[in-house]
């Protein structure tokens, strides 16, 4: 399978810890190159080779991540609901729920399951109602209630 078609085939996170890996493998080699050790023991040219094909699938992996994150919107960055009612997606309320997805929903199949029904639904559930006053004050107690059990509980 050619390097191209592998990186096509990967999932949007799978891209991000590709890309994760090379720019630790480039920042490596460029380190390498800067020591002079490189220089001095004749390896520079292979060095210098390491670098290029890093940069390479820097690129080629951040293009495609690029193309599925139009395609597809990013995964499992926004909680739809919880911005759209709390007004932020930086606000304390949705990073505790964000994180409550990902420490304790994304660990059992129940969860991933309703992680994967949350996001197919709820972009479409906020687009037609999230300006509704009524969709506001209908979510806002159940998330309150939600945070503050997992607040409670320790979750977080």
């Amino acid at each position: 399978m050619s390097t191209s078609k592998y990186i096509e085939d990967m999932t949007q996170s799978e891209l991000k810890a590709h890309i994760k890996h090379f720019e630790e493998s480039l920042n490596s080699a460029q380190a390498a190159l800067n020591s002079g050790m490189a220089q001095a023991s004749g390896t520079a040219s292979k060095r210098q080779q390491q670098v290029e094909q890093a940069k390479e699938q820097i690129e080629m992996a951040k293009r495609q991540l690029s193309v599925k994150i139009s395609i597809e919107g990013e995964k499992k960055d926004g909680c739809y609901v919880a911005t759209c009612v709390y007004g932020s997606y930086d606000s304390p309320e949705v990073w505790t729920l964000r994180y409550f997805r990902d420490e304790t929903l994304d660990k059992s199949w129940y969860g991933k399951l309703f992680i994967r029904v949350y996001y197919k639904i709820s972009p479409h559930v906020v687009k037609l109602f999230g300006e509704k006053k009524w969709f506001n004050r209908l979510w806002r107690p159940i998330l309150d209630k939600i945070v503050v059990k997992i607040l409670k509980k320790g979750d977080i």
